[in-house]
């Protein structure tokens, strides 16, 4: 009867050490950023220089009177990053969208001298371009 208590004994300790492994690959994977995550948008040099000088022109062109957004506070326009609800976001110029197609169903918006392109759905930021690009 002692060996059916040990074997037995054993087997818990198996089945428990088993769920705990699972139980930690399961949180672990919990806090793995998902795989359909926005990726960031590839732009060459030139495509980069085409979108900044497009859009700066187009701002310094509005008749808005807001035509640069200010960061909101706490908010660093970077790749990942979530838009806050106060900027204002437009829909991709026609032209850019014709040059660089892979751009066409983005957002935009012009942050402290930085054009920030957008992905509309999620409002997560797949680009960030600067005049010095």
């Amino acid at each position: 009867m002692p060996t059916m208590v040990i074997s037995s004994s054993i087997s818990f300790v198996r089945i428990a050490l088993a769920a705990a492994w699972f139980l930690a690959a399961g949180a672990a994977a919990a806090q793995t950023p998902a795989a359909d995550a926005t990726p960031a948008l590839l732009l060459s040099p030139e495509q980069k220089q085409v979108i900044y000088q497009t859009i700066s022109v187009m701002q310094k062109d509005s008749a808005e009177p807001q035509t640069n957004n200010a960061e909101s506070p706490g908010f660093h326009a970077a790749v990942g990053a979530l838009m806050p609800r106060g900027i204002r976001l437009k829909p991709m110029p026609d032209t850019l969208a014709t040059l660089i197609p892979d751009v066409k169903n983005l957002q935009v918006a012009m942050v402290e001298q930085q054009v920030v392109l957008v992905e509309p759905t999620t409002k997560t930021v797949v680009a960030v371009v600067t005049h010095a690009e």
